[in-house]
């Protein structure tokens, strides 16, 4: 899946979309080892790496959404920009907490 660049950094934690387009600017941030200073480039992100200060950046899976509609139990799609969808069947968690 690719993704602008400064949403990546912003979802990853490092700065909100518009810092991150500063940091971007700046040369603060490597993409597959080279340094980008173009606004809107794009990642690719099961494939690219992505550095800030010289650390690898990856978006934990805390950061993830999901929305469940409790009056229906049926399959829940989760999605997270570094990892491909992954989906589970709310029916196993009906009387569990998830």
């Amino acid at each position: 899946m690719e993704v602008r660049l400064q949403k990546f950094l912003a979802e990853a934690g490092i700065a909100s979309r518009r810092k991150a387009e500063e940091l971007i600017v700046m040369g603060k941030i490597q993409l597959n080892g080279k340094v980008v200073t173009e606004l809107g480039t794009k990642v690719n992100t099961q494939k690219d790496v992505v550095l800030y200060q010289n650390k690898k950046v990856e978006i934990n899976i805390k950061n993830m959404g999901v929305d469940i509609d409790k009056n229906e139990y049926k399959e829940i799609v989760l999605s997270n920009t570094n990892r491909p969808e992954m989906y589970f069947d709310i029916k196993k968690y009906k009387n569990n907490s998830i």
